[in-house]
């Protein structure tokens, strides 16, 4: 409001923070004024009782007496490999008219009054389903604010979309003559009272992108758009809007199992998802067919496609086993009393609040809640190596769509709506859009252990294993572990990878167990890890950890593990053989010489020397001393990938001569690029003059890997003798729409030196685009010293 307390725009929450939007004029279209109440308006009396609420499916078989079916066609359903068979003649919109009992204007009435519409309404041979119900909020403004248009909402949709628009003809005459107010500040609601808890969200502004309007193919604007400044906020009380055993944030392909797992133990659980829908990446998002994982245990009981089947399934159990599913909400933000966890802060169509539990499962995918709360973390790395997302077409009766989109930042809503924008542009003929971004990497949590990519290749156990994760190498994207710049995995060849508990501990914080994508893992590992199978597992082995937790009055850390893995053993996730498993690090010596031996044929064994770089080292290079050949080479790339520079004279040899070593499964990579990649982390200048003699060479202009791995190579040495050429190869983009390979050659140019501050601007502009896994490495390279 300004200074006369007249609305000049609104607060919104994402999970990137909580911003304010100036406007010159502000429509409340909320479903129960919210708006306007915050503002000052005055509400009827709210009407408890029986309400009237609609639900209206798409459905192959009729529901009888229970429903009418529609008068309008259906057209569109596809049929694919893998689809949920339809008969397109028979399928028809059928709508629900259900009388149920709402007794107050609470967020969690409102939403359990959902859950009771669809309990009503699922029909086994639907194939479509709405995010929400419809029913009327039993309120009304009565007296109005100055400034603030209200849209009230009217039984007929339709007949609300006609109001809307005169409502918005009418809110663009008065923008016109309107001029946003002085001394602006956001409304207190209430003052301060009792505290329970430091209240941590992550309050960073959007970032400055590219001018509204421009498509996303067009040339990328270069103007930049300042930040407006801040807006001040007295403190205030939250709401409380609940108190749990657990609560779980995010009902997706981690979140609602983990929410089953804790209901099923008795734990008063909550399950928090924006979406309309539970399950995540494995149905809303597209993928509901399996490609990879360890089909076990709590996993083999989760059905098959289709999509609407599958979603119900999740839903009916956390309702069989007792918990509460608010859908329409997020988590934004963490309640913390020193170092732990103690609730959540949530955003409701009604407002935001907080919910108080003991122990939380932050299933975000993209550990939101423990990151707001002070959670170390790691995402993109200097290497800019992510792995592909998939943007998924919502198709009544089609079940599995996949696909490759240049990585997007989940958590930035800028990149998010470019990613969203760029699909929907491509495709207008679609029936609807996902309302997730199915993307493969993600931030990941800095836990009590990290799972590296030796783990998996050298089928490591622990004492605390609760997940047996299954795959091939489905990458999706490039690699940054050092093995990789030896060799590469065989395609189809299958890996394991034994999870310990503590990957999903973060460091440092009590009260909260991190899931899915998020957990602690090298992102090399994740190909392993990430598949639906093994999260829902993970998941499901997390919620049952923190109802135990509650039940124990301990936190998460303090669970008895053995007991955990009993349970895991009884329901079929793991082998009994955990229960007296050890860690199988360090690998014995008479492995390790055997592996100094070996490694030169097509370095085989190469993950068990890099395992144990103590034990490995001075035996690696005792053989380099005695070696001649191919053999020498071999010696001194495997030195070089543990950052030894013992053999880097011979590395440069063999780059001068292209005398390479033969390279298991992978053409090129552990040729050059994998040399070049192991000198980097040497940081030997005397690799120097070689590579800048390479950078020259026409085949970078043309071979993204060769001018990768130059350039990162280049810049972990950072010698200003490297300028130069940098500068040249960096031409003439500004940064507003960079290639990956610019921005790693920026990055390279920045640590080197920047004489002349080109790469401090590239970096500035390429910061303001709208891909903000790109601008987030710009950011981050430009906070380092030089």
């Amino acid at each position: 409001t300004d200074s006369a307390g007249k609305p000049a725009g609104v607060v919104m929450d994402n999970r990137a923070g909580r911003q304010a939007i100036l406007a010159k004029v502000v429509i409340d279209a909320t479903p129960n004024a919210r708006l306007a109440k915050a503002a000052g308006a005055s509400l009827s009396e709210f009407r408890a009782g029986p309400q009237n609420v609609s639900w209206t499916v798409i459905a192959t078989n009729g529901p009888g007496a229970k429903a009418r079916k529609l008068p309008v066609g259906f057209i569109g359903v596809l049929q694919a490999k893998r689809d949920f068979a339809v008969d397109a003649a028979s399928t028809a919109w059928f709508e629900y008219s259900l009388k149920l009992e709402l007794p107050d204007a609470s967020w969690a009435a409102r939403a359990r009054i959902e859950q009771a519409a669809r309990d009503a309404s699922y029909n086994p041979s639907q194939i479509y389903s709405p995010e929400m119900p419809f029913a009327l909020f039993p309120q009304t403004v009565v007296s109005g604010v100055p400034g603030l248009l209200v849209l009230t909402e009217q039984p007929r949709p339709l007949a609300t979309m006609r109001d809307g628009e005169k409502l918005g003809g009418t809110a663009a005459e008065q923008a016109k003559k309107v001029k946003l107010g002085a001394d602006l500040r956001v409304a207190v609601a209430a003052p301060k009272s009792e505290v329970r808890g430091k209240i941590m969200e992550p309050l960073a502004p959007l970032r400055p992108t590219e001018l509204e309007g421009a498509a996303p193919s067009a040339p990328r604007a270069t103007t930049e758009r300042r930040p407006p400044g801040t807006i001040s906020q007295a403190e205030r009380d939250l709401p409380v809007l609940g108190e749990y055993d657990v609560v779980v944030v995010g009902g997706g392909t981690a979140g609602a199992p983990a929410g089953i797992g804790a209901a099923r133990r008795g734990a008063r659980t909550l399950v928090i998802e924006y979406a309309g829908g539970l399950g995540g990446v494995g149905t809303i998002g597209g993928i509901a067919a399996y490609y990879c994982g360890n089909r076990v245990g709590f996993t083999e009981t989760v059905p098959p496609n289709p999509t609407e089947v599958r979603m119900e399934w999740y839903r009916s159990e956390l309702r069989k086993a007792g918990a509460e599913i608010w859908f329409g909400c997020s988590g934004v933000g963490a309640v913390v009393d020193g170092n732990r966890i103690k609730g959540v802060v949530v955003v409701t169509p009604y407002g935001r609040g907080v919910v108080f539990s003991p122990t939380v499962v932050d299933a975000t995918g993209n550990a939101d809640i423990a990151i707001a709360a002070g959670a170390k973390y790691v995402f993109i790395e200097e290497d800019y190596a992510l792995q592909n997302s998939h943007v998924p077409l919502r198709t009544p009766g089609r079940s599995y769509v996949n696909g490759d989109i240049p990585a997007t930042d989940d958590a930035d809503p800028m990149h998010v709506r470019l990613t969203m924008r760029a699909k929907l542009e491509r495709h207008t003929h679609g029936f609807d859009l996902g309302t997730v971004i199915a993307s493969r990497e993600r931030r990941r949590i800095v836990g009590d252990f990290t799972l590296d990519w030796l783990d998996s290749m050298n089928q490591r156990t622990f004492p605390d294993t609760v997940t047996l994760a299954m795959s091939d190498y489905d990458s999706h994207g490039y690699q940054i572990h050092p093995y990789f710049t030896l060799t590469m995995p065989e395609r189809r060849t299958k890996f394991w990878a034994n999870v310990p508990y503590r990957c999903i501990l973060p460091q440092g914080l009590e009260g909260v167990l991190v899931v899915g994508l998020a957990m602690s893992a090298h992102r090399d590992v994740m190909p392993i890890t990430r598949m639906q199978p093994d999260l829902h597992n993970l998941g499901y082995a997390a919620g049952v950890a923190a109802a135990m937790a509650v039940k124990a009055n301990v936190t998460p850390r303090a669970v008895d593990v053995k007991a955990l893995q009993k349970h895991l053993v009884e329901v079929g996730n793991l082998k009994a053989s955990v229960l007296t498993d050890r860690d199988s690090y360090p690998i014995l010596a008479d492995r390790v010489r055997a592996a100094v031996a070996n490694v030169v044929k097509e370095y085989k064994d190469a993950e068990v020397l890099l395992a144990m770089p103590e034990m490995s080292r001075p035996l690696l290079q005792a053989a380099y001393k005695k070696a001649s050949g191919l053999d020498k080479t071999v010696y001194a790339h495997v030195l070089a990938a543990m950052g030894d520079n013992t053999g880097v004279p011979t590395l440069l040899e063999a780059l001068r001569t292209d005398k390479l070593p033969i390279v298991r499964f992978s053409k090129g990579n552990g040729g050059r690029w994998g040399i070049i990649r192991a000198i980097g982390l040497t940081r030997d200048r005397r690799a120097v003059p070689l590579l800048l003699e390479l950078s020259k060479s026409k085949e970078v202009k043309t071979d993204f890997q060769l001018r990768r791995s130059l350039v990162l190579t280049l810049g972990r040495i950072g010698d200003p003798v490297a300028i130069p050429v940098l500068v040249e190869m960096l031409g003439t983009t500004d940064g507003a729409s960079p290639a990956i390979a610019d921005l790693l050659t920026a990055s390279a140019l920045y640590r080197c030196g920047d004489t002349d501050g080109k790469a401090r601007r590239w970096l500035e502009a390429c910061a303001r685009q709208s891909d903000g896994t790109m601008a987030r490495l710009a950011q981050q390279t430009l906070s380092e010293k030089k």
